[in-house]
């Protein structure tokens, strides 16, 4: 253990040595360079940190755009299915008008017969009617003639009963 805590302690002193030496070597070579390419450093990281603003700008405009393009997508999925079901509804409707187009229609013909058939009903109805009251006129003129027949029968019946009283008186 002591032998390995030794080589560990090499490890962290030989990590430290060359992390001294890429800071040394670092300071050298920003001492070394220019004043010139400084400005021009400073313009490529300020670039750089625009491009990366701006990625993250067109990032979140995608973002944006694909949240836009998923509600739309999704309206237009419920649109089109609100769009097949009024066309099945339309279908149904259509199928139930034309039904009850066939009914009235039958219907109409049906009310027709019935009006005509009403109608040679009243017709027959006037004819007997008529035909009632000529029978009601000959029964009351039979009438009349059979209550005229029956005076002039009981005035025979009293005449020839008279006229068989006046014989039996006269036989008498």
């Amino acid at each position: 253990a002591d032998l390995r805590e030794e080589m560990l302690k090499q490890d962290v002193a030989d990590l430290e040595r060359r992390s001294q030496a890429a800071e040394l070597r670092h300071q050298e070579l920003a001492s070394k360079m220019p004043e010139a390419t400084r400005p021009l450093l400073r313009q490529i990281e300020a670039m750089q940190a625009g491009a990366d603003a701006q990625a993250e700008a067109w990032a979140a405009a995608e973002r944006t755009l694909n949240a836009r393009i998923t509600d739309a997508e999704g309206r237009a999925a419920a649109a089109a299915e609100r769009e097949r079901m009024t066309g099945e509804r339309t279908q149904v409707l259509q199928s139930k008008v034309a039904g009850l187009e066939a009914a009235l229609t039958a219907a109409r013909g049906e009310a027709k017969a019935v009006h005509a058939e009403l109608e040679t009903m009243r017709q027959l109805q006037a004819a007997q009617q008529e035909q009632l009251k000529g029978a009601a006129h000959a029964a009351e003129i039979a009438a009349e003639r059979s209550r005229i027949l029956a005076q002039q029968l009981e005035q025979s019946d009293a005449q020839h009963a008279e006229a068989l009283a006046a014989e039996r008186s006269a036989r008498i």
